[in-house]
């Protein structure tokens, strides 16, 4: 599925510029300092949404889930999950993402089912 985001060009508000990505390559989404930073395999793209309209964005990909109130994370890069924590797979040292505790539940079920329609 293509996505279509503009990039955050910080205060000069008369250059505006766009980025596709496919769902497939956003890794995970993270809100950070009043920005939205999408992170993939090669980039991270700062872009100018807030991450309920970022989800709101990729429903109907079905392979994205908010698992905390900062990040948003693709499905399909998911290896680990435990108690508290997300592992990823990326070439990132940082792969690992906490979960917020009023998401836990939401998280393990909608795996669950992401997993089940995979197979």
């Amino acid at each position: 599925m293509k996505l279509i985001f503009e990039l955050n060009k910080g205060m000069n508000k008369n250059q505006m510029a766009y980025i596709t990505l496919m769902s497939d390559d956003i890794i995970y989404a993270e809100c950070y300092a009043h920005e939205l930073i999408i992170h993939t395999y090669e980039h991270e793209y700062a872009v100018k949404m807030t991450l309920k309209k970022f989800m709101e964005q990729v429903k109907q990909a079905h392979c994205f889930i908010q698992i905390h109130r900062s990040y948003a994370i693709n499905m399909k890069y998911i290896y680990r999950i435990d108690k508290n924590h997300i592992n990823m797979v990326n070439e990132e040292s940082k792969n690992e993402l906490e979960i917020g505790r009023k998401y836990k539940k939401e998280v393990n079920e909608a795996f669950r089912n992401y997993l089940m329609d995979k197979f």
